[in-house]
């Protein structure tokens, strides 16, 4: 897939994806039946980084991690469906330290475009950065950010 011009702004997947039986393709049609987490607003929660939003999802029993990109990563694409392959090629067993994920080209469909999307299972735990800023006055290595 050719990257798109432009990128859906996080309102933007944050409006889409409260109907996931349209936001989500058939690509990942089981996606279509998510509960997606709320915030006290009830409206999606919604966290953001870099270049992608995040929305915590759960399908059955299982919670999920959907990762829709705001702007271009030239390589995205390539990245993870290259890193993907090497992890399950010749019986691989992914570290631990890594969570499962799935990159799909066409995964979430925004204002009539479809966009991808990257879902993983959802790790919990504090945010990198309130971890950091809570533990960096420690002069030896902290405990592990999930504790």
């Amino acid at each position: 897939m050719t990257p798109p011009d432009s990128w859906p702004a996080s309102w933007q997947y944050e409006e889409a994806i409260q109907n996931p039986h349209y936001f989500f393709t058939d690509a990942v049609a089981d996606l279509r039946a998510a509960e997606i987490a709320k915030d006290a607003k009830e409206v999606p929660a919604i966290s953001s980084g870099g270049s992608a939003v995040v929305f915590k999802a759960t399908v059955g029993s299982d919670d999920l991690a959907i990762r829709c990109f705001t702007r271009s990563a030239r390589t995205v694409q390539e990245r993870y469906t290259t890193f993907c392959e090497y992890l399950k090629s010749d019986g691989r067993t992914p570290p631990e330290y890594l969570v499962d994920f799935e990159y799909r080209d066409k995964g979430v469909m925004v204002e009539g475009v479809c966009y991808p999307l990257l879902r993983m299972k959802w790790s919990p735990g504090k945010p990198l950065r309130s971890w950091v800023a809570a533990n960096r006055a420690h002069g030896r290595p902290p405990a592990s950010p999930g504790q």
